[in-house]
């Protein structure tokens, strides 16, 4: 007997990922070729074929795909930005600045680019601002 498993939208019906690893008869792995859509309905589609002792095969069962119907939560969460050096520098006028930068994580996307703004100028006295900024994928900054 062989077994297959898709993850498919459950709008459109279109296969969103075929490859989903069967652990066991309870437990599957599933690992989307794309990111899921929030706020979208996917169902698991699972198929059986029996074969004969020459590979033939005999029958083929679908099982019901509302059992196993899941939606995507919405990404509503700001990736986290983390200062690589101190948040303030003190200078003497003259001093050489070297910006540090920043690294930026999401919770869904994972590792994030960081746009730096901003500069110092060392040769004059006063409080200068650096704005570090990250967005993810759901335009969440």
């Amino acid at each position: 007997m062989q077994t297959g498993i898709e993850l498919r939208n459950y709008e459109t019906d279109t296969i969103v990922s075929s490859t989903i690893t069967a652990i066991n008869s309870t437990t599957a792995s599933i690992t989307p070729v794309t990111n899921l859509s929030p706020s979208t309905s996917y169902y698991l589609f699972v198929s059986s074929s029996v074969q004969d002792t020459d590979g033939n095969n005999l029958e083929e069962v679908w099982i019901d795909k509302t059992a196993h119907e899941f939606t995507t939560v919405p990404d509503s969460g700001a990736p986290v930005i983390t200062l690589v050096g101190d948040s303030t520098v003190n200078l003497h006028v003259g001093d050489t600045y070297t910006e540090l930068g920043a690294t930026a994580v999401d919770a869904i996307d994972g590792s994030i680019n960081v746009t730096t703004t901003g500069s110092v100028n060392t040769n004059t006295a006063g409080a200068y601002t650096i704005t570090y900024t990250a967005t993810d994928n759901s335009s969440n900054s």
